[in-house]
């Protein structure tokens, strides 16, 4: 029963409160004494997480997935997800940490492209840009390590634009969401926002209609232009995101992951599980468990 994801304000550090436009910059260099370039999966309940890495040739952790680090990436890692790196003692990242108020400072009244973009983890590749990325780290690392008047508003402002740069890489990279227009992709942001309240009272498509205010047709074009899913296949695949994250990361019991997600009883939890992921949630946990010893 007992979750053995540790959760920390900074890393390493026991979680706390944080005023509503906490801004933390660091490098990763910074604790390498702590991690020795070894950071196991945790996550930040409050915290919103940028990062950009250099000479980071290793293997980084989003959930259950584990991928390759490219030698320049930058990562966006939303507050409450569970993540992890392991990479060479010279790769090194600036970490930008951020509060919910100050976050959604730099993202209010953005174009919905642009928030659309942030509404999960994202790992990027972003050697073409480099040195655009590099210099907006930089400068909010600087505004941190030597306050002057004005120091938040600033450092928002530098946000801002790396932000505007992430979407923009999206755009020209032709990612998810393209196939839907500006009107489509704030309906589709607000979904993602009630499915991470909801998803855990296994609300019916239906039901999400009525809560937005949308037609059923309306919300699966949003979904298939930005995902190439329907709006029912997305509520799915976040209830089983959820499912393989506690398989993974806790002791509970199959019985009680199934009533922490909603599901009538363990032999539906099993069978939508099965469906989606081709194993029964015993089999998978095992698995997934052996291959991280």
């Amino acid at each position: 029963m007992t979750a053995e994801v540790p959760f920390f304000y900074i890393y390493g550090e026991p979680p706390r409160e944080v005023d509503s436009r906490f801004v933390h910059v660091e490098r990763v260099s910074d604790r390498v004494a702590v991690h020795n370039g070894h950071v196991s999966a945790h996550s930040h309940p409050h915290l919103h997480q940028l990062s950009f890495w250099r000479e980071a040739e290793g293997d980084y952790l989003i959930e259950s997935e584990r991928m390759t680090l490219p030698g320049t990436a930058l990562v966006v890692m939303p507050a409450g997800i569970v993540h992890g790196f392991d990479v060479p003692v010279r790769g090194d990242a600036i970490v930008i940490s951020m509060s919910e108020g100050f976050w959604a400072d730099c993202t209010e009244a953005m174009d919905a492209r642009i928030v659309d973009a942030l509404a999960g983890p994202r790992l990027l590749d972003v050697d073409e840009m480099a040195e655009e990325f590099g210099l907006l780290f930089e400068r909010v690392e600087r505004e941190y390590r030597y306050p002057s008047w004005a120091q938040a508003d600033a450092m928002a402002a530098y946000v801002r634009l790396i932000l505007i740069l992430i979407a923009r890489l999206g755009e020209a990279r032709n990612k998810a969401g393209s196939g839907v227009n500006a009107q489509g992709k704030r309906l589709l942001t607000r979904f993602h926002i009630l499915l991470e309240r909801h998803f855990r009272e296994r609300w019916s498509v239906e039901r999400y209609v009525e809560e937005l205010g949308t037609t059923a047709y309306l919300l699966n074009n949003a979904a298939r232009g930005g995902h190439d899913l329907s709006a029912a296949a997305l509520v799915r695949g976040r209830t089983i995101t959820e499912a393989k994250r506690l398989l993974l990361y806790t002791a509970l019991q199959i019985f009680e992951i199934s009533t922490t997600l909603g599901f009538e009883d363990q032999t539906h939890f099993s069978r939508a599980f099965r469906q989606a992921v081709g194993q029964s949630p015993a089999t998978w946990r095992a698995v997934h468990l052996a291959a991280r010893r």
